[in-house]
C-alpha cells in the first residue's frame, strides 16, 4: 500500500510540475510587464516602509518641512470674487464691451443682509414674529431712496 500512494505522490508531482511549465510558457507579454511593475511597486514600498520604521524622526521632520513649505504659498492666497474677472477673458474685445456696457448702463441694485433675532429669544418662525420681520421689510423696501 506504501508503494501505491508513493507512485500516485509522484505522479501528482510529475503532473504538477508539467502543468506549472505550460503555464509559464503560455505567460503573455502583457503578464511579464505588469509582474515586473508590480515587483518595482512592491519593492518601492518595502524600502519606504523599511526607511520610515528605521529613521522616524527624520521622517517625521521632513513630512514637517514639506507641509510647511508647501502652506507658505497660501500667504500669497487671494480670492476673486467679481464675476466680470472671474468669468470675462482679460484684454479681449469682450472686457472692452462690458466696460463699456457697465459705463452706459452702471449697477443700480445694491444688495444688503438683515439678521434679525427674536426680541423674546423664542422662535423666529412663530406668527407673532414673522409678522414682525415682514413689517420691517416693507418699511425698508418702501422707503424712498431719493431723500
Amino acid at each position: 500500500m506504501n508503494k501505491t500512494s508513493l507512485e500516485i505522490g509522484k505522479d501528482d508531482g510529475a503532473t504538477s510540475k508539467e502543468s506549472s511549465n505550460e503555464h509559464v510558457s503560455k505567460s503573455s507579454p502583457k503578464k511579464s510587464i505588469s509582474t515586473a511593475v508590480e515587483r518595482f511597486i512592491s519593492s518601492s514600498f518595502y524600502r519606504l516602509g523599511t526607511y520610515v520604521g528605521t529613521n522616524p524622526k527624520k521622517t517625521i521632520l521632513f513630512s514637517i518641512i514639506l507641509t510647511m513649505i508647501c502652506a507658505a504659498g497660501f500667504a500669497r492666497f487671494e480670492t476673486e470674487n467679481r464675476a466680470e474677472k472671474l468669468w470675462v477673458p482679460q484684454n479681449t474685445l469682450a472686457e472692452k464691451e462690458t466696460g463699456m456696457y457697465q459705463e452706459i448702463f452702471p449697477r443700480t441694485a445694491r444688495f444688503n443682509t438683515l439678521i434679525l433675532s427674536a426680541k423674546d429669544g423664542g422662535n423666529v418662525l412663530s406668527k407673532d414674529n414673522l409678522v414682525a420681520a415682514m413689517e420691517i421689510n416693507d418699511k425698508i423696501a418702501f422707503t424712498d431712496s431719493k431723500k
